[in-house]
């Protein structure tokens, strides 16, 4: 992902187009032009072959109509599979064909049916199984292409956006009067996207600072579907150098009630299914032994004993996938290794701010006894919200004191120097 991010914010490219217009033409026995897949794939290769010697920097997948809607339309919604999967593989097919690395787009296109025909949750089903199918087969990035309902634009997005965190370019198709056929006028689409998960960014006693929510603005992305890798990469492209991740753990140890403040030193990784790097190519081993930033532990230790609020100066957080909460037998387990806190997104959070030359330190607020600690009912999420919204002034209050406190300068932080004498495979921001 980040050498195509670094290759969208370094200079324009060039993409292919009207794929589907063409295979329509050239073959003629199928009956949409993503059947061109499965029954003229050498076709379909030979046009991706055309377009980038031709010079296209980025060629899109023939999947545009190859949503289980359309499909179904011309009796092919028992291929969806195959169809998406053919089209990335005689993208990347393609490329290699050409010998110029070029840039493989998920293509997506509208459902085709009227506004109000397909029920929400119907509509996001078709695009996130769509997504998931090109993205397992490997694509760099995602394209919705010539929507013109902002509805469905949006629809669309939230739906790949639930399944990767790979970029994702948003086209609408517009007339002579700068309007889709549907009233969408071109001048409110970017304000519409960018609204879509905006990062705030602001003046804090002095300093400039940026506010990502990390699950979402409408709190959307469950711990193990968090674009984790997208939201660091885009804190860096806007400059931010320290990263403050508060953060709702369960407490492992029964010194640690509901409402400790403790700021860890120390994390276990027990995830399974989460892209936790950017290093996808090449020797690039980031020294990781003191997982947080010493120099702002040791900032926000002190501004939160200044204001009261006297935290737990250590402690190891393991953080598991989620969503689901812990077992008493795993939270018992968790505790006989001398970890004291759960929880579910500080990883890959640390590790990709590593990667990227961030400072990078939780503040972890218990919320909970886990279930091994507690011989009650366990945890609940109601518990959870409760103890968290409780403090989140003070919280608040704090990341500020903390923000205010900081060196100016972090030339002596391990982690500005984390990337020394590591040959990196693309440029960071």
């Amino acid at each position: 992902m980040a050498r195509t991010l670094q290759r969208l914010g370094r200079e324009p490219l060039v993409s292919d187009g009207g794929m589907g217009s063409l295979l329509q033409t050239a073959v003629v026995r199928a009956r949409c032009a993503e059947e061109a897949n499965l029954i003229a794939p050498e076709q379909v290769v030979a046009l991706h072959v055309a377009f980038i010697r031709a010079g296209a920097d980025l060629i899109q997948t023939n999947t545009y109509g190859a949503n289980p809607v359309k499909l179904a339309a011309h009796k092919l919604d028992d291929r969806f599979e195959a169809v998406n999967q053919a089209g990335v593989k005689l993208a990347r097919e393609a490329r290699e064909v050409a010998g110029r690395d070029v840039l493989v787009a998920g293509s997506i296109g509208p459902l085709g049916v009227a506004a109000g025909e397909l029920a929400p949750d119907a509509m996001a089903a078709a695009f996130a199984g769509q997504a998931a199918a090109l993205e397992g087969r490997g694509v760099d990035l995602f394209v919705l292409e010539t929507f013109t309902a902002l509805e469905e634009l949006l629809a669309a997005a939230r739906a790949v956006r639930s399944v990767t965190d790979l970029p994702l370019i948003v086209q609408v198709t517009v007339g002579d009067d700068a309007e889709t056929v549907a009233g969408l006028a071109a001048r409110a689409v970017p304000a519409a996207v960018a609204g879509f998960d905006p990062i705030a960014v602001g003046e804090v006693a002095g300093r400039r600072v940026a506010f990502l929510p990390r699950h979402g603005r409408d709190h959307r992305f469950p711990p193990h579907k968090i674009p984790y890798r997208a939201n660091m990469w885009a804190l860096r492209s806007l400059g931010v150098r320290r990263v403050l991740a508060p953060t709702a753990v369960g407490s492992l140890t029964p010194s640690f009630g509901p409402g400790t403040l403790v700021i860890p030193d120390q994390l276990v990784d027990r995830t399974r299914m989460r892209e936790q790097t950017y290093f996808d190519e090449g020797a690039c081993h980031v020294p990781f032994a003191d997982p947080y930033c010493p120099t702002v532990r040791s900032a926000a230790i002190m501004a939160a004993r200044e204001s009261g609020w006297v935290p737990a100066g250590s402690g190891t957080l393991v953080v598991i996938e989620g969503p689901r909460f812990s077992t008493r037998a795993e939270s018992l387990w968790f505790a006989a290794q001398g970890w004291t806190l759960v929880g579910m997104t500080g990883h890959p959070e640390a590790v990709l701010a590593r990667e990227l030359a961030l400072c990078y330190t939780p503040l972890a607020l218990v919320t909970d006894t886990d279930a091994g600690v507690d011989e009650g009912e366990g945890v609940t999420q109601a518990d959870v919200f409760e103890v968290f919204a409780a403090n989140i002034s003070r919280l608040r209050d704090l990341v500020a004191k903390i923000i205010a406190e900081l060196p100016a300068d972090r030339e002596d932080d391990l982690c500005a120097h984390a990337l020394d004498g590591i040959t990196l495979p693309f440029d960071l921001p």
